[in-house]
């Protein structure tokens, strides 16, 4: 069941700035509409899974929570996997980020109940500046603009 995984992660939600749910305190963790939809976008550097090599795969997962709060679970989540990835591949990445395998995205199990069918598709990640945008198929896509403050 061991996995290792370097990545780079794009999240977006919901809520009006910045997702309180990073916070770590449940008290906080208050989604602003009373709901949230996120999407993350990884760009796996390095990594492996039961001997499968998972290095230069991209994931995107998207997950909608009914709210309040991101603990109350009853989320909905669907895995966009890109299509160069082998049958091995979706499988081994599929179940880490659905949290079977343990590791950090063991709390997706308890929290996304509902499981659209993991989807295969294109994924066109363009970065432009401070500016990533990924296509996803077509079924949307994420537009994510790095926060500066004074010191950058």
């Amino acid at each position: 069941m061991a996995w290792n995984m370097t990545a780079q992660m794009v999240e977006t939600c919901s809520c009006n700035m910045l997702c309180p749910c990073w916070y770590g305190v449940r008290e906080l963790m208050v989604m602003d509409q009373g709901w949230c939809a996120s999407a993350l976008v990884f760009r796996i550097r390095q990594g492996s899974a039961e001997a499968v090599n998972l290095s230069g795969r991209t994931l995107v997962a998207a997950w909608v929570f009914p709210g309040p709060t991101l603990f109350g679970g009853n989320a909905t989540g669907r895995l966009y996997i890109d299509e160069a990835a082998s049958a091995e591949q979706r499988r081994e990445l599929e179940a880490i980020f659905q949290g079977t395998k343990g590791g950090p995205m063991a709390i997706v199990d308890g929290l996304i109940t509902h499981w659209l069918p993991t989807q295969t598709t294109k994924i066109d990640i363009q970065e432009q500046g401070d500016t990533l945008t990924a296509t996803v198929g077509n079924s949307g896509h994420v537009k994510s603009q790095r926060l500066k403050n004074e010191g950058g």
